[in-house]
């Protein structure tokens, strides 16, 4: 969190070539001319018919002043470069290479070179990697065609989609349908592979056959079609419809089974035998009907989810044939939930990825009691606690490792996370933009929904992953890479709210909605000497509270400094500053503190207490165990908590404890269970005994309850070390 945004900056000025100033001028005495080059990008992931840039950096030296030419070698058909905007003279110049790949290419990874040439100098390349992807696109597919439906009745058909490289909605229509027809889809938009097409049609449409199109559109993509012939029929006397009883959504949780009711409810002195069949179960849930044939009036059908079925809603129709008469649909819709907990303690990471799973799980009843292993349904792990002080224990995949994260909490604090899921879902939603009138020298940090992007006057496009949905506020901070200054700009578009794909327009940092920033001077308290600070600002703003980062610099010269925000004029009164501050001694010891506020104004900022270099004591075991104690000072009242890892083997042990629900004051000692003797555990999930780690022990304060109602602070101190 400290270091992240500054080095970012500083990757991006070296992609920039920002600070290479180059001579120019005639050749001087004993000077061998000669041209240099660098590339933004070492890789292109192009799709079909589509383009993308990098920027060449040329540099000339030996008092070279000829003209410089670029050039791409080796593409292969069907890819062409343009090179723009490079100047011919100068000493450092950049310009602008556009790759393009025409539709027809078929995808694939191909090595091509970035050539750059001037009269007698010596040509310099550039290795490339062009990989070239399919252009998304979308088909459909009908099951059933033609569908024969009587007058007065309905019919289904299945629509399949195929996606290439699309992930978006789909938007299904029935074309062409005559008076009288009409088609509905379910689900609709289509958000997968399947729909239900239902056909209704009307008593008067006369019987003969129909050309129909079912059209899938998505956007950004080519429509596509498929054919569908409606043969209308005239009903004879009598007939049937389909029904469910219970009436209404079936709901049953993982691992379960439920048994509905198909009700052949006949109409007209019908007596006929229906057939019945069941369409559209997804695997994990089996779908049967007993009978599938009967002269009677109702089959039972016995629906049958898995545990490893995914929660969600699915659509299944019943389908009804009898001679004479027209088919009949009945849409049920299964709506499968989590099973319930087993105790009072339920840890959710059922909509976790499988490298953010536990691999394996315990927990402790009271601070002596046994730990007990705990194996998850579902990914939902339940368990019953007691006690008034429990911990639980968890393993996670961690590259080429494993992590171990242990946590003590009091009773009413492990309960309270019952129910919460460990990996909440991410927005689907990517919005893009671009910036406009920075100059060479300044970055763009821009950030909607929680979601951020960077810009620069040479690559000015954004692109907002994640971005969350609703109304959101976007914030936007223009300022130079060296730290921020009176120069910088600002803008802040309130209540944006575009579509999934869709755009944020022009960011312009001279336009109406820019503005210059605020200053503040911030005097440091507590300051020790010899200790090196860094600041930052944040803002949170819109009715979510959503962060979008201002600025983060390296050093502080000096205390006091000046800090830049947003102007009053410009704010809300929910809105906040968030002001972030590290001090620094060496690379062993750091004191954080964050303080939010409304209004940027100058005021002291006191630097949190040192946090006390902590005890370390290595334990007996079959792996690497070790004791962290220390006293915290009185403002670190919220958390402590120890991190020790091995980089040779990427298995690193973390333990965390509340301090007013299980510390029960600002004394600590943590120290790393012997799980050895517990169901399921595997001794080299941990660093093994022997094993030199890099540990850091954290204590953490806050009286801040939610940021965006509330003033307040947050700190935190660490010690790092090596055992």
């Amino acid at each position: 969190m400290r270091f992240h945004a500054v080095t970012a900056l500083r990757l991006l000025a070296g992609t920039l070539g920002l600070g290479m100033i180059a001579g120019c001028g005639t050749s001087e005495p004993g000077l061998t001319p000669a041209i240099g080059m660098t590339i933004s990008k070492s890789t292109l992931t192009i799709a079909q018919g589509g383009n993308d840039n990098l920027v060449a950096t040329i540099s000339r030296t030996g008092g070279y002043t000829g003209t410089v030419t670029v050039a791409v070698d080796g593409a292969p058909a069907g890819v062409s470069a343009a090179v723009t905007n490079l100047s011919t003279t100068g000493g450092t110049t950049t310009g602008t290479v556009t790759v393009t790949v025409g539709a027809a290419v078929v995808p694939g990874t191909f090595a091509i070179t970035v050539r750059a040439s001037g009269s007698g100098v010596t040509d310099v390349t550039s290795a490339l990697s062009l990989i070239v992807t399919a252009a998304p696109a979308i088909a459909v597919t009908l099951t059933t065609s033609p569908v024969s439906i009587g007058q007065g009745l309905s019919g289904t058909v299945q629509v399949a989609i195929a996606r290439t490289n699309f992930t978006g909605n789909v938007t299904l229509a029935l074309e062409g349908a005559p008076a009288g027809v009409t088609g509905s889809f379910n689900p609709a938009p289509a958000t997968g592979t399947t729909s239900v097409l239902t056909i209704q049609v009307g008593a008067a449409v006369p019987a003969g056959n129909s050309n129909l199109i079912v059209r899938a559109t998505g956007t950004g993509l080519a429509d596509a079609t498929a054919p569908l012939v409606l043969t209308v029929t005239a009903v004879a006397v009598g007939n049937y419809t389909l029904s469910l009883t219970p009436a209404g959504t079936v709901t049953m949780a993982q691992g379960t089974s439920a048994t509905p009711t198909v009700n052949i409810d006949r109409t007209g002195g019908f007596t006929g035998s229906v057939g019945l069949t069941v369409v559209g179960a997804p695997a994990g849930l089996t779908a049967t009907l007993n009978p599938t044939s009967t002269t009677g009036n109702s089959s039972v059908l016995t629906l049958a989810a898995s545990g490893s079925l995914a929660v969600g809603t699915y659509p299944l129709t019943v389908q009804g044939t009898a001679t004479g008469v027209a088919a009949q649909a009945l849409n049920v819709s299964v709506v499968v939930t989590a099973p319930a907990g087993s105790g009072n303690v339920t840890l959710d990471y059922a909509a976790c990825a499988v490298a953010q799973q536990p691999i394996w799980a315990a927990f402790q009843d009271g601070t002596s009691g046994t730990w007990t292993q705990v194996v998850p349904v579902n990914n939902m792990f339940n368990f019953n606690v007691t006690q008034p002080k429990v911990g639980y224990a968890v393993v996670l995949p961690s590259g080429a490792g494993n992590s171990v994260v242990i946590q003590y909490f009091s009773q009413a604090e492990l309960t309270a996370q019952t129910g919460v899921a460990r990996c909440p879902a991410p927005s689907a939603k990517t919005v893009t933009g671009s910036v406009a009138n920075l100059t060479p020298l300044q970055v763009a940090l821009v950030s909607l929904g929680g979601a951020s992007a960077i810009g620069t006057a040479a690559i000015p496009g954004l692109t907002f992953n994640n971005v969350a949905t609703g109304p959101q506020d976007l914030v936007g901070y223009a300022g130079a890479i060296t730290g921020p200054s009176v120069t910088d700009r600002v803008v802040i578009q309130r209540d944006q709210n575009p579509a999934n794909g869709g755009s944020v327009g022009t960011v312009d940092f001279t336009g109406a909605s820019s503005f210059a920033p605020a200053s503040a001077t911030i005097t440091l308290g507590n300051l020790g000497g010899g200790e090196v600070v860094t600041q930052g600002m944040f803002y949170l703003a819109g009715a979510a509270c959503r962060t979008g980062a201002l600025y983060s610099t390296g050093q502080v010269a000096a205390s006091p400094f000046t800090a830049y925000g947003v102007p009053a004029l410009q704010q809300r009164a929910s809105d906040l500053h968030g002001l972030f501050l590290t001090a620094a001694t060496g690379t062993s010891a750091f004191r954080t503190v964050i303080e939010y506020f409304n209004l940027l104004a100058n005021r002291t900022v006191a630097l949190p207490a040192a946090l006390p270099v902590p005890t370390v004591a290595a334990l007996g075991g079959p792996y690497k165990r070790l004791q962290f104690q220390f006293v915290m000072p009185a403002e670190y009242a919220q958390s402590a908590s120890v991190l020790y890892s091995d980089a040779a083997t990427s298995h690193s042990v973390a333990v965390f404890a509340t301090v007013a629900g299980y510390l029960a004051g600002q004394s600590v000692n943590l120290s790393v269970p012997d799980f050895s003797a517990v169901a399921g555990w595997n001794n080299t999930w941990a660093p093994a005994t022997a094993a030199t780690v890099n540990w850091t022990a954290t204590g953490a304060g806050s009286n801040v309850v939610t940021p965006c109602t509330s003033n307040g602070r947050v700190v935190a101190g660490s010690q790092t070390g090596t055992n």
